[in-house]
């Protein structure tokens, strides 16, 4: 990445920042990790000062990464990261599914859809990010229904996923009693 583009990103998301001024001349750019984790992601996708290859548990994929900011990310790669090695196995088998959690570390967006909505929520249970895990269960209680409703509770239960299989037995009970 060029240091063209870096000035590019940085001033792109400047652009629509306000400047608030309070009584004690305290300033806060809200928007400011926006371009640095924009910076990151690029770097990340070339592998441009990576210092982190994680492996899909198949071993046949690998993303790379900055330690410090998985570790950021939460407290899966603060215990995984704490050693010094630069090739990891994450216990996520779908290379699709890891990529898209990475992503979403370094970006804060995730895209869900029906047909990887279950596999994302059981990684994203494994790599402690709550967020995710959230997005996942609303997803799926939006689309509970009477043919479904016992497949979300599997997931839910072998997951231990305990808000979600709450709403799908509570489900079941009113659909089938």
């Amino acid at each position: 990445m060029s240091v063209e583009d870096m000035d590019t990103i940085q001033h792109s998301s400047s652009q629509n920042n306000t400047i608030e001024i309070s009584e004690q001349n305290y300033f806060k750019n809200s928007l400011h990790p926006i371009p640095i984790l924009e910076i990151l992601q690029s770097q990340r996708k070339t592998g441009t000062f990576c210092d982190i290859k994680l492996r899909t548990s198949d071993k046949l994929f690998i993303t790379f990464g900055h330690k410090n900011t998985l570790m950021a990310a939460g407290p899966y790669f603060r215990e995984i990261l704490n050693t010094l090695d630069e090739d990891v196995t994450i216990n996520i088998a779908d290379h699709d599914i890891l990529e898209i959690l990475v992503d979403y570390i370094y970006t804060g967006e995730l895209t869900l859809k029906k047909v990887n909505v279950e596999d994302l929520l059981s990684a994203a249970i494994i790599l402690k990010l709550d967020f995710v895990c959230a997005a996942c269960a609303g997803v799926l209680h939006k689309h509970l229904n009477v043919s479904n409703c016992l497949g979300i509770r599997s997931v839910a239960k072998f997951n231990n996923f305990t808000d979600l299989l709450s709403i799908s037995e509570e489900f079941i009970i009113k659909q089938f009693s």
